[in-house]
C-alpha cells in the first residue's frame, strides 16, 4: 500500500527489503506464511537509527511464530502475526464510511484495532502466494481508514475537553492543562490523517506535522502551545492558556473535517489571537457523520447540516465580517441579517460565546 501524500520521507530502503526476505525464508515458519507486509516505523517514513523492521504475518491455520525476533546485518527484526479474519475485517471496514449518529460500530474502539488499522495501511506487500487474502489485503481502502482514524480522535479531542474543564472548574489548573493538550494533540491527529499520514501513534506527532506543508503556517504555534507553559506558579496565566488551546485544538479538527475529507484544502491554521468575534464554546468538537454533523459537548449532541458545521467552525473569535467572507469563500450563502440570526441561534444553544 502507497504511503500518504507529503515532503519525502526516509522509509523502507532494498536493504530493508532484502533482509526481510532473507529472514522470512531462512525462518522455521517460512513454508506456513500466506501473507506478509512491511510496516511499522521504517514503513511509515519515522524510523531511526534504533527502529526495528516490521513485519506482519498471516500464518496458516494451527502455525504459531515461536521465534518473533531475529537480528540480521546489524538490524532488528521483529515478526508481528496478524490472525487471518484481522484482515477481512479491515477490508470490511474500509468499504466505505458508514458511520451515522445512531451506529458508530465501524469506527475501531479499541487501541489494538486502530493500532491494526494504521499499521496495515501504513504498509509495503513482502510475500504471499494466497490470491483471495491477497486480494483483501490490496483492497484496504486507507482513505476510509484516515475517516475512521480522524472520527475516533475528534471524539477523544472532545473528551478531554471536557476533562480539561471538568478539571478547571475544581481548581485543579495544571491537570486541566494536560488535558486540554492531550485534546490538542488528538485534534491535530485528526489533522494529519485527513492529509493520508496514518500512524495514530503520539510518539512522532510532531515528525509528520512537520513533512506536510498544509502545517507550515501553524507549526510552530502548535509547539509552543503544546510544549510552552508559564511558570509552576502562574496559575491565572496557565488558566487562561487552557481555552486558547482547545480552540487551536478546535480549529485543526474542523479545518480537516470541512477542507481535506476529500483531498485538497487549504493550509491548516490557528484562531487569531485578536479575538473579540463570536467564539465556539471551547469544551465542544465537531462530528462528522454520513450525511450528517455534530457539534458535541459534555451534555449533548447538536445536530447540524454542514453550513452551520462551517459557520461554527469559522467563528474563531475573528470578526462577523471574517465569518461572513469566510463562509463565502467557502460557497456559503451567508446575508448578514441571516448570519447574525443563526449566530444567535448557536449562542443560545451555547455552542458559541457572544
Amino acid at each position: 500500500m502507497s504511503t500518504g501524500e507529503g515532503r519525502s520521507r526516509q522509509g523502507l530502503t532494498d536493504r530493508h527489503r532484502s533482509i526481510a526476505r532473507e529472514v522470512l525464508a531462512e525462518h522455521e515458519c517460512s513454508a506456513a506464511i500466506r501473507l506478509a507486509y512491511l510496516s511499522g516505523s521504517l514503513a511509515a517514513g519515522l524510523g531511526h537509527a534504533n527502529s526495528d523492521l516490521d513485519i506482519h504475518v498471516v500464518l496458516a491455520s494451527g502455525r504459531n511464530l515461536e521465534h518473533p525476533f531475529a537480528r540480521k546485518d546489524g538490524l532488528k527484526v521483529q515478526l508481528n502475526v496478524v490472525p487471518e479474519q484481522v484482515i477481512g475485517e479491515l477490508a470490511e471496514a474500509t468499504r466505505g464510511y458508514e458511520v451515522r449518529p445512531s451506529n458508530r460500530d465501524q469506527v475501531p474502539i479499541e487501541s489494538a484495532r486502530l493500532w491494526q488499522m494504521a499499521r496495515t495501511c501504513e504498509s509495503e506487500f513482502l510475500d504471499g502466494e494466497d490470491a483471495e487474502l491477497l486480494s483483501l489485503y490490496r483492497s484496504i481502502d486507507r482513505a476510509v481508514a484516515g475517516k475512521l482514524i480522524a472520527f475516533r480522535f475528534a471524539a477523544e479531542a472532545g473528551l478531554f475537553a471536557e476533562d480539561a474543564y471538568g478539571m478547571l472548574a475544581r481548581g485543579d489548573i495544571r491537570s486541566s492543562l494536560v488535558a486540554a493538550r492531550m485534546a490538542l494533540a488528538c485534534s491535530a491527529e485528526v489533522a494529519v490523517a485527513l492529509l493520508g499520514d496514518l500512524y495514530a501513534l503520539p510518539k512522532f506527532l510532531l515528525a509528520r506535522l512537520e513533512r506536510h506543508a498544509e502545517f507550515d503556517d501553524c507549526i510552530v504555534g502548535i509547539w509552543d502551545l503544546l510544549q510552552r507553559a508559564p511558570e509552576w506558579s502562574n496559575l491565572e496565566a496557565i488558566a487562561e492558556l487552557i481555552p486558547r488551546i482547545l480552540r487551536a485544538g478546535q480549529q485543526l479538527s474542523a479545518d480537516g473535517l470541512l477542507s481535506h475529507w476529500s483531498g485538497g484544502g487549504a493550509a491548516y491554521r490557528l484562531p487569531p489571537l485578536a479575538n473579540d468575534g463570536p467564539k465556539r464554546d471551547p469544551e465542544r468538537g465537531l462530528l462528522r457523520f454520513e450525511g450528517t454533523w455534530g457539534i458535541a459537548g459534555p451534555t449533548e449532541q447538536l445536530r447540524v447540516g454542514e453550513d452551520m458545521a462551517r459557520l461554527w467552525a469559522a467563528c474563531n473569535g475573528q470578526s462577523r465580517d471574517g465569518v461572513q467572507s469566510e463562509l463565502i469563500a467557502q460557497g456559503v450563502d451567508a446575508p448578514s441579517e441571516e448570519l447574525a440570526a443563526q449566530i444567535q441561534r448557536l449562542q443560545q444553544r451555547g455552542v458559541l460565546s457572544a
